[in-house]
């Protein structure tokens, strides 16, 4: 009988702890809210990418993102590197708004695939703003391939 009891004991104690631990987790795990107080800066989302292009895909997005808070619009211009091998080949719209609460901007590029030459080409986007650029992502070096 006395055993009986240790047993019943020693499963209380357990399942006290067990059940302790569950509500110490579960009220451990409330999400934090992520909010951006820094200087608002433009920035493209990679500063590397790789495209192929071909007759019938001669369009593509390149992610220029905003990282401020929800109120803050932001401008933008983006000009061809004249280090770029794809001569006339590309065009892309210099110009962009970004209004309040976006807070990603799809940087449209359009080949002219007849112009572009077999191979590899090299597009190299440079990003200005009236607001601060990210030092290592106001360049995007785009790898296109016919």
């Amino acid at each position: 009988m006395k055993s009986i009891f240790k047993y019943i004991n020693r499963t209380m104690v357990i399942k006290t702890v067990f059940a302790c631990c569950v509500l110490f987790s579960l009220s451990a795990c409330e999400k934090e809210e992520k909010k951006y107080d820094g200087q608002p800066q433009l920035a493209f989302s990679e500063a590397t990418y790789s495209v192929n292009v071909s007759s019938t895909s001669t369009e593509f997005s390149i992610p220029v993102q905003l990282i401020a808070s929800s109120n803050v619009s932001a401008s933008g211009a983006v000009n061809i590197d004249p280090a770029s091998t794809c001569g006339n080949a590309v065009t892309i719209a210099p110009q962009f708004t970004m209004e309040a609460g976006t807070f990603s901007y799809p940087l449209k590029v359009t080949v002219n695939y007849p112009e572009l030459a077999k191979g590899a080409n090299t597009l190299i986007l440079n990003l200005t703003s009236d607001i601060k650029v990210a030092e290592h992502y106001k360049t995007a070096k785009i790898t296109i391939t016919k």
